[in-house]
Parts: C-alpha cells; structure tokens; sequence
C-alpha cells in the first residue's frame, strides 16, 4: 500500500478545506467499510480526513421535538440511546441488524448513510421519519430531505468539500405507528435482501396517513407511492392489503446478485409488505420479522 497522509482536523470547516485541497482524500468516519476498500485497493486515496477530533459530530440532542443525531453518532448507540428507543424504535430496531456487535461499536450513522450502500440498514426508517441532513463546508451550509440525499450505489448529492455532519429527524406525531422488517440469508450478520419500513396511523379501521420505504430493491432507498395510494383513505382489509402489497413488488428495481435473484426479491418485498400491513391489526411498535 502506497503511503498515505493521515490529517485530523478538528472543526468542520478545517475538514472541509482538506477535502477541497485533496480531491483524493477519503473521509474516515467509523472505518468500517474504508478500510476493507483499502486492503482490497477498491480506493487509492492520498490523504485521510479523520473525523474523530470533531467532538460534536458524536452528539444525540431531542429538544422541541426535534432529534438531532452527530453523524459520528455509532450504530450500537442508535439501537440502545432510551430516546430513540421509545420515539423512533423502527430505527432502534434497524440499528440492532446492522452487523455484529463490534461492527456497530464502530459504525458510524453518517458512513453508513454517505456510503449509499442500496442496502444500508438505517436509510429507510430515517426517510420514513422525515428526517432532514445537514451538509457543510468551508462555503456554508445546507438541508436536504435525507429523500434526495441518494442519487445511485455508492453516490450522493454531496459535492466537493462538504462533510454530511448531522441527521435532524422529527418527532412522530401522536397515533402513528411502525413497522420495520428485513429478510436477509442469515438472521444475524448479515446484509439484507429485502428490508420494509411501513409508517401508518389509523382512524378506527381506515388508513388516515401512511408511508412505504423499501431498501436494497433499487439503486436507492425509495418510496412506494402506488402502495401508499392504494391504502391511504380505504379500511384496511385482506384485499387492500393484498393490493398493496403486490403494488410494492411492481415498483421496486431490484437486481440479480450473489444473494438473490430479482424475481425473489420483488416476492418476499409482496411477503414483507404483507406481514407488516397485518401486524397493525395486532398493534404493537416497531414489529421486526
């Protein structure tokens, strides 16, 4: 490995003026994807930019209704933090599926969502919340719904120079409940195949609101709005849920890879859709198949 120059800046804007100085310079957050890239020479970078002297890009603030996260925040702290716990728990619940243990220790939210992986675990729950990303750099900064933030495997919107430094993600409003599932080939460890965020709230027996997220089905996380169409207004019966279900399937892009093929993963998309949509019958939070 050819040598690299290791730089850890300690404000945003020193961060920001490295990656503008270093076209090549590769942002280190939690590693864990960076540095099997480097063993396996999927990247040459010139420099390193170590995010870890930026102390509060690891902080977890809930005020006003509002959750901000730092996007050194790790995923093991998403799953256990009591505030995300009990007002995001499809978060908490996805956090806890990413990886193994000491993978997550290490992980950070803000590499796993600017890695753009199309099967990244916390990308779904994040967009089904509504959540916002703060992007900054030397020049300013900017907010973009995390929605817009993919734009295909392993890209961004992000441009030159700006480091994505915080999640904001709204409260939940009162009656709203979640679900989060994945289908992967083993349950732990594992990259999913398939995973559903489904966010609906009820008034008696009809679908009042409702939004679909679906992950590793797509070049990006995406919306299903056909499925949300068919739902929204309607009492949530077999039927509706059956005819949702299958709309999901049909506006999902999935591919054939090492870990499934395309026909299997529009089906168990139809599988996973259906699970959820039932549980609401059952009540619950958070429900993870």
């Amino acid at each position: 490995m050819k040598d690299i120059a290791y730089l850890r800046p300690q404000i945003l804007q020193e961060a920001s003026d490295y990656l503008l100085a270093y076209p090549d310079a590769k942002l280190l957050a939690g590693g864990t994807d960076l540095i099997l890239s480097l063993e396996r020479k999927k990247v040459t970078p010139t420099h390193i930019v170590d995010l870890s002297g930026i102390s509060h890009l690891n902080q977890v603030v809930f005020e006003n209704g509002i959750l901000r996260l730092g996007a050194m925040v790790t995923i093991q702290e998403l799953h256990e933090i009591p505030i995300v716990r009990d007002k995001f728990p499809d978060i908490a619940v996805a956090a806890g599926h990413l990886g193994c243990w000491q993978v997550r220790n290490r992980a950070t939210l803000g590499g796993n969502l600017a890695n753009a992986a199309p099967s990244a675990e916390m990308a779904p729950p994040l967009i089904a919340h509504n959540a916002k990303v703060k992007l900054v750099s030397s020049q300013g900064e900017r907010m973009l719904p995390l929605e817009e933030f993919f734009t295909g495997p392993g890209r961004t919107i992000m441009h030159q120079g700006e480091v994505l430094a915080e999640i904001i993600v709204p409260e939940p409003r009162e009656g709203l409940e979640m679900r989060y599932s994945r289908h992967a080939l083993r349950r732990s460890m594992d990259i999913s195949v398939v995973n559903v965020v489904v966010h609906l709230q009820l008034k008696g027996e009809i679908v009042i609101d409702v939004k679909i997220v679906l992950g590793a089905v797509a070049p990006t996380p995406i919306r299903s709005k056909r499925a949300e169409e068919i739902l929204v207004g309607k009492k949530l019966d077999n039927i509706l849920i059956s005819n949702a279900a299958q709309a999901a399937s049909l506006e999902c892009q999935p591919i054939t890879d090492v870990r499934a093929t395309a026909g299997y993963r529009r089906k168990m998309v139809q599988v996973l859709m259906e699970r959820a949509l039932y549980s609401f019958f059952k009540g619950g939070a958070a429900l993870e198949s």
